[in-house]
């Protein structure tokens, strides 16, 4: 709190500090908008340089894939976007247990494959400053409903906040405390569990009573939160973070874990679409899911169109549509600039 002396100059600092703060968002957004158009040539609809409203061309390598040996320099980077595989079927006996803790829905989520030029022309159409994709009807957003709808999460509830340690000794406590066993240095990498570690724990242990059995669906909630959740860019462990949340076994489902994904979702895109990031962490089923229902025209053939969450629509969906596999960017961002009011469901 400042003293009255001191008033007007600690008014005129923040003020100062404020102006600044707002010129450097600015030079940054300039900066990251016009890298992201680098090798991409504005024109007008009638085909001028000037004037009318404005449309973007790709570049000849863009045109080829972005794969083309002359392609140029000046071309928009691709970010590596793989995704962890979700982790293999829970045991039946545990399945009430799961359906307390909320996450029995997401349990149901199969391998849903990547399609890596999608994922890199949604990030195109990101702007971090309003947190929605910009398209040419407008702007849009992945919702709280979409999460629901695609992967079956609660959306209301506690908030999903805490403390973040980074000691090995307070992550082997409470590892001791949840699972009576805790993972060695080597199992770990810096404060993430390694998910090898997790899927041994889990095969082994035995169900002979209520206490094994929360352990066993623990485990199984934290390979789900490093896999499709809240899934790092290594894929290969889980921030040992969230284990305080599981600790009251019967608060579990209390949490909003919908909404915390959403967000890890947002910050993802938002760091994605920074001209110097070349990897995306974060939930990328629900991006797809969410692209593929709500651009419809954007969709592989659904190979199981009546399943929920509706994430199970397109499990395995390169058995049945390899052609889409091969979409490369140009394609999408061509999709995406030629978008019609009437493509885009809202329902």
């Amino acid at each position: 709190m400042c003293s009255n002396q001191n008033s007007n100059l600690c008014y005129q600092t923040s003020e100062s500090l404020t102006k600044h703060n707002r010129i450097l968002t600015k030079r940054t957004f300039r900066n990251e908008h016009a890298y992201r158009n680098k090798g991409r040539t504005t024109i007008s609809s009638s085909g001028s340089s000037d004037g009318g409203s404005s449309k973007t061309r790709a570049t000849p390598g863009e045109q080829n894939g972005g794969n083309s040996d002359a392609a140029t320099p000046n071309e928009i980077k691709n970010v590596n976007c793989d995704h962890p595989v979700p982790p293999d079927r829970y045991n039946d006996r545990v399945e009430d247990h799961l359906r307390v803790t909320g996450f029995y829905h997401a349990s149901q989520i199969g391998v849903v494959q990547n399609q890596k030029a999608l994922v890199n022309a949604l990030i195109e159409r990101w702007h971090p400053d309003t947190h929605t994709f910009h398209l040419p009807i407008g702007e849009c957003a992945v919702t709280l409903e979409d999460v629901t709808l695609i992967l079956g999460l609660p959306t209301d509830g506690l908030p999903v906040t805490g403390i973040t340690m980074s000691s090995f000794s307070v992550l082997e406590a409470e590892c001791l405390h949840q699972f009576g066993v805790a993972p060695r240095k080597s199992e770990c990498r810096g404060c993430c569990i390694k998910l090898t570690w997790l899927r041994d724990l889990k095969e082994n242990i035995q169900l002979t009573d209520e206490l094994s059995i929360q352990r066993y669906v623990k485990c199984h909630i934290m390979l789900l939160i490093g896999t499709i959740l809240f899934g790092d860019k290594t894929g290969a462990g889980v921030h040992w973070k969230f284990l305080p949340l599981l600790r009251d076994f019967a608060s579990i489902g209390h949490y909003s874990c919908g909404s915390a994904c959403l967000a890890h979702l947002y910050r993802g895109l938002c760091r994605a679409s920074r001209y110097n990031c070349k990897e995306i962490d974060g939930p990328i089923t629900l991006l797809l899911g969410w692209a593929w229902i709500r651009l419809p025209y954007l969709l592989p053939l659904p190979r199981e169109p009546h399943s929920f969450p509706l994430a199970n629509r397109w499990r395995n969906w390169e058995r049945g549509d390899r052609r889409y596999r091969y979409l490369n960017l140009a394609h999408f961002r061509k999709a995406f600039d030629e978008l019609q009011e009437g493509q885009v469901c809202f329902n």
